[in-house]
């Protein structure tokens, strides 16, 4: 006998639903993701989240577009020097790969990247330390003739983005003598803190706080797009 709706649900004394916190491994099962603080149904594929938002292309730094020319210089410190900027993502992702603009033009550069998600919004002081989007890390190993894009692949791809907004943070890894210059575009009359920089001593890892003395905002839009899988193909956009 086919069961109800009813039948599947676990009801609290309250009339509260109970979700179950295992992964959903079945298509149309739900569950809480106690990590992350959110829904997610398994679609026959993945657990992803609830809501019918279409699968992003692309996705720019928030307030940003592909016009930008992303052409002043913005020097992020050697050994260290690092900027946390916010990207808008519309839709669903798999992410493949990030792409920053950079305007060095001779010797050899390296940096790391990183993706976190602020998960709650409470006041609370333990919010200032965000952790890091599983897999979504990668780095950038180039020697520049020119201004050009630079593109990173993670090594586990593609990575699901739920819809949403996320933190970059791109941290210069060069040696003590080479600052690495990123493209950027300046802000127009309704400038107001787009990101923050910070020298950061330590490589990235799964948790960064983002509120911790010496992160100063700045107005700036910094060239970075995360790129997708879209039609089920295997390369980005």
């Amino acid at each position: 006998m086919a069961k109800s709706v009813l039948d599947v649900l676990d009801f609290s004394a309250s009339g509260e639903i109970i979700l179950p916190g295992t992964a959903p491994a079945a298509e149309g099962k739900v569950r809480w993701d106690t990590t992350n603080d959110r829904c997610e149904i398994y679609d026959g594929q993945r657990a992803r989240g609830i809501g019918d938002d279409g699968w992003a292309p692309y996705a720019f730094v928030l307030g940003a577009g592909p016009a930008e020319l992303a052409a002043t210089a913005q020097t992020l410190a050697a050994n260290g020097g690092s900027v946390a900027v916010p990207i808008d993502v519309r839709g669903h992702m798999l992410l493949q790969s990030l792409t920053i603009r950079t305007t060095d033009t001779s010797l050899q550069r390296t940096a790391e990247w990183r993706l976190y998600r602020q998960r709650l919004n409470n006041g609370n002081a333990g919010e200032n330390t965000l952790d890091e989007v599983v897999n979504a890390n990668g780095s950038f190993n180039y020697t520049p003739s020119a201004a050009a894009n630079q593109t990173s692949t993670p090594s586990t791809v593609p990575i699901y983005l739920q819809p949403g907004i996320y933190w970059l943070v791109l941290r210069n890894t060069s040696p003590s003598n080479r600052t690495m210059a990123v493209g950027s575009a300046a802000a127009g009359t309704m400038a107001l803190n787009i990101c923050q920089t910070k020298t950061l001593g330590s490589a990235l890892g799964t948790t960064l706080d983002f509120v911790a003395a010496t992160w100063t905002k700045a107005t700036f839009l910094l060239g970075a797009r995360l790129n997708g899988r879209v039609f089920g193909q295997t390369a980005s956009f």
